[in-house]
Formats: structure tokens, sequence, C-alpha cells
């Protein structure tokens, strides 16, 4: 059975739910997902998984420091033969360009067999309360980002 890593970053829980709405993609295709906090994450949990996805809330357009630091304390070539992807949570605009930063950090990391990311709708400015959930439809977005990275093993 291949197996899957999804490591995220979270403030209010968005990010988090995102990460185990691809998790439930994957899962239903028959891969074993691991789920991680960034607070618990290490390098050696790339190397037993075939599929690893980092996602970060949007803050002011960037990714979250915490999964930056994360994704550069990866080795060169830790990526290299995994599929990788990337999403992020944003509450009303930058998501497109934090997406698009995390890609890049993911092959400058060795990721070769990618699969675009994904912007989810949810939060609220700066983090300052929960506001809105994910809707149905990026929801539904997650899971088949997972469906398609699965698809792949």
């Amino acid at each position: 059975m291949a197996k899957a890593l999804v490591v995220y970053f979270t403030v209010t829980g968005h990010t988090k739910k995102a990460a185990e709405d691809i998790g439930k993609g994957m899962e239903n295709k028959g891969i074993e997902v691991s789920i991680k906090s960034v607070v618990d994450f290490s390098q050696k949990d790339v190397e037993p998984v075939e599929i690893v996805v980092f996602g970060s809330p949007t803050h002011l357009s960037r990714p979250a420091t915490k999964i930056k630091e994360a994704m550069e304390k990866l080795d060169e070539r830790s990526l290299k033969g995994k599929w990788v992807s990337a999403f992020t949570c944003m509450a009303i605009r930058g998501g497109d360009k934090v997406l698009k930063s995390l890609e890049e950090m993911l092959k400058e990391k060795g990721a070769e067999n990618f699969i675009p990311g994904v912007v989810i709708h949810a939060g609220a400015l700066l983090s300052l309360v929960k506001g809105r959930d994910a809707s149905p439809e990026d929801v539904e977005k997650c899971e088949k980002l997972g469906e398609s990275l699965a698809s792949k093993c």
C-alpha cells in the first residue's frame, strides 16, 4: 500500500480541515495517509512515503513562516521521485501567490512529479476570528486533489 504525508500549519483550524479533506480523497483510493502539524514534522517523515503535500494559511499574501522554515530544512533532493502538491487557505486574497511560492519551494527541494495545488476560501482577515468554513465546493476540490495524487501511485 502506498503512503502519503500531509503537513500543515494552522491558526484557526481551516488549514488542518483542508489537510484532512485531501487525506480523505487519498484514503478513498486506498492510500495510507499521515496528517501532521508542522510542529510535529521532521525530515524523516518524508522518507517512507510516495506522496507529500504541504499546506499553509495565507498570511498577507505569504506562506506561514513555520511552513517555510520546515520546507527550507528539507534536503535538496528529499522530494525526488515523490508525487507532491501544496494548498493554502485564504480569507480574502493572496492565495494564488502563496500557492505559487509553496510550489516553487517544493521544486527547489527536488520535486519533479508535481500536481498543481488548490486555494481554499475560508477564515477571516488576519485570523483574528475563525471566520467562515470552506464551502462544499472547496471541500470537494481538496478531496479531488487527494484522489488525483492517489491515482499516481
